[in-house]
Formats: structure tokens, sequence, C-alpha cells
């Protein structure tokens, strides 16, 4: 007998030190897992039965590589093609599966795009980056490299359930978040106060 799940059942415990310290523990509920697929997915996509065809070269131990990249590809549908070290190889199924969606760090895509030589992945439509914002060199560098993709900053991907994602930073400054549309920002001093 499977046990009973409620929305508001623990989904996963990720743990994050942010750039307070010691990790801790971020509870996630079922609840949570779902609306971090579906706000996503609504902001930015890909879209369900769209076809996607996703490199799975974030871990899986974090938020970015469980929720963003293999549940969302299941969420919608699409097919996850696991990567344990990204290396010329990578390169080469990126081209012969034609890989749709790429999420990861800045450092991530920075090897991804540095395997192998210079060269460019047209199949690849849209690529999510976290972590850190890309320095405007990389970004340069992404739209080219990946001529027909929109590229997104995502903000909060562990603490916050993605509250901020830029669909594309084309003509944006690094940094420069939106919030999503089921979000609600309130900006606050230390202490509470607006």
């Amino acid at each position: 007998d499977l046990p009973k799940l409620s929305r508001d059942t623990i989904s996963a415990i990720i743990y994050t030190s942010g750039t307070t310290g010691r990790p801790k523990g971020v509870h996630l509920t079922q609840r949570n897992a779902y609306s971090r697929l579906v706000t996503y997915v609504m902001s930015v996509g890909p879209t369900f039965d769209s076809g996607a065809r996703t490199l799975g070269a974030a871990p899986l131990y974090h938020t970015v590589g469980m929720h963003w990249v293999f549940l969302q590809t299941l969420f919608v549908n699409g097919t996850y093609y696991p990567v344990a070290k990204v290396s010329e190889e990578t390169t080469r199924l990126i081209d012969t599966e034609g890989i749709t969606f790429i999420f990861g760090s800045p450092t991530l895509l920075k090897m991804i795009m540095g395997s192998g030589g210079y060269r460019t992945f047209p199949s690849v439509r849209h690529i999510s980056y976290g972590s850190a914002p890309a320095e405007p060199e990389l970004l340069e560098s992404m739209y080219l490299q990946f001529p027909n993709a929109s590229i997104s900053e995502v903000y909060g991907t562990t603490e916050l359930s993605i509250p901020f994602v830029t669909p594309d930073m084309r003509g944006l400054k690094p940094g420069t978040l939106r919030r999503t549309g089921d979000f609600r920002v309130r900006v606050v001093q230390p202490g509470g106060e607006p």
C-alpha cells in the first residue's frame, strides 16, 4: 500500500548555505514541487508535448537537476538525456539527439561551450541558468553559440521556488530579473519594515 500524500507532505529537503554560512535544510512540500513546475512552464516553457529534449547535466541531488531539469522534462512529456560529466561527447549528444533545453550554472554552460572547440548549437531553443549572474561576455558568447535559444536567468530555485525569472536576457543587463506571474514581491529592510 502506498502512503497517502497531501499537498503539504514533504517532497524533498534540499540543503543550501546561500550566503549565510552552514547548510540549512529547506523543506519542499508536494505543493511546492508542483507549483515550481507550473510556474516555470507558464513563465518561460518548454510547453507540454512540445518535443522537449533535455540535457541532464545538472546533478539530481540539487533542486535544479531534480526539479527544473528531470521532473520538468517528465511534466511536459519530454525526453531526458542524463550526462555524468560534460565533455566533447556532450556536444555531440546535443547535435545528434537535437537537444532543445539546457538548464545549469554559468560554469556548466562555459564547460559545454568550451568542449570540442568553438561551435554553434542550432537545435537548442531554451537555456536557463542560475546560481550566479552570467557576465556580459558569457551572454554574448551564448547568443552566438546558441543562435536559436531564448536565454533566461532564474533566481531563488532552492529557497523560494523560483519567484524570479527573465524570459530572455537579450538586451538586458546581467542580474535583471522579473517576478513570475504567480508571485507577489515585497521589498523590505532588515527586520521586515518596507
